[in-house]
């Protein structure tokens, strides 16, 4: 849920044209949106855990 808030603030300062304060974040949050989409970030959270 992060991400989404993240992205959603991002957007908002590239609304108010404040580039610096909005590309970083954004770009920073679709990449961690992109990478816990992925395969092995199923496998590694549905992995059987040992105590």
């Amino acid at each position: 849920m992060s991400p989404v808030i993240q992205i959603i603030f991002a957007l908002s300062a590239l609304s108010r044209q404040e580039a610096l304060l909005g590309v970083i974040p954004l770009g920073a949050a679709i990449t961690v949106v992109v990478l816990l989409g992925r395969d092995a970030a199923d496998a590694w959270f549905s992995r059987p855990r040992s105590r």
